[in-house]
């Protein structure tokens, strides 16, 4: 690598932690925070500030990091090429994806993707859904799932659709005994999940003007279907994030129904290093072929 300082500057600021960043690429923490020191006495600069719980780029780190990136990738697209040249399938991947798809399709496709490239060096992240399209837009990851429409700037790719249902306790029932309504929903306290993570929930709110009575907001899809099953509420959710649930729950569906849309995301394919090409075409090929994709 021209300059493995630069990785090593990216890894930092993906991580916002120079251990978790040193753990990553196999370094010492000391060797780490002195390849940052060299960077910033060879620039004067200071790109990162130290908090309590890790780093944060500071104004000047944010103006340079995106040359940075192009520098790993353009360097990282070479490499690729001369071995696609030489009939191999070489390289790093990034892929960005939210709790649900994280626990229900990725265990497998990322197993079944490093049997059949096993040269390519296969990462994943989790975030929530704007987490995934800033990953994706600054180069940090390269291929995200995330629920669509969400990102006019990137390249989007719709693979599943699936209904938005509302989840109770198993001795609820609503006012008509076959579905939920506006009203229904309005009089029970609605169980939320922190902002980032209830992009699907709020736009079925606001599509519908739901005066909603919330005072529980979780982060993780587990912790709401134990509070709904001990009775504390109900909530509003995708059906892929109850498949294998074993909570004493029951789903009903709305009376004026949303589907979820969710797709693959990337940069503009005529942007994409070979190997990340390939990978999407795994992806989409994978979800086909194992009866997922349904759009």
């Amino acid at each position: 690598m021209a300059n493995y300082n630069y990785e090593i500057l990216n890894e930092i600021a993906r991580q916002q932690n120079i251990a978790k960043a040193a753990a990553a690429l196999h370094m010492t923490r000391s060797a780490v925070s002195h390849s940052l020191s060299t960077l910033e006495s060879q620039w004067g600069l200071t790109l990162f500030v130290r908090e309590r719980t890790g780093v944060k780029l500071t104004e000047a780190g944010e103006a340079v990091m995106p040359y940075v990136r192009e520098a790993l990738e353009k360097e990282e697209l070479i490499s690729e090429k001369i071995a696609e040249l030489n009939g191999r399938v070489t390289g790093k991947v990034m892929i960005a994806a939210f709790s649900s798809i994280c626990i229900n399709w990725l265990p497998d496709l990322m197993k079944q993707a490093e049997r059949d490239y096993p040269e390519v060096e296969l990462s994943l992240m989790q975030g929530d859904y704007g987490d995934v399209a800033e990953w994706v837009r600054t180069g940090i990851a390269d291929i995200g799932f995330e629920s669509l429409p969400f990102a006019s700037d990137l390249q989007e790719t719709p693979v599943y659709e699936e209904q938005i249902v509302c989840v109770t306790s198993k001795d609820y029932v609503p006012e008509n005994g076959r579905m939920v309504s506006i009203a229904d929903i309005e009089d029970e306290h609605l169980i939320l999940q922190r902002s980032g993570y209830n992009q699907d929930t709020m736009d079925y709110i606001n599509m519908h003007n739901i005066n909603a009575r919330s005072k529980y907001y979780l982060d993780d899809d587990r912790a709401i279907l134990a509070m709904v099953a001990s009775g504390a509420g109900i909530c509003l959710m995708p059906e892929l994030v109850l498949k294998d649930n074993d909570r004493d729950i029951r789903v009903w569906p709305l009376a004026f129904p949303m589907k979820r849309t969710i797709g693959i995301l990337t940069k503009n394919r005529k942007y994409l290093s070979p190997t990340v090409r390939r990978m999407r075409q795994f992806i989409l090929d994978y979800l086909k072929d194992n009866g997922i994709s349904n759009v």
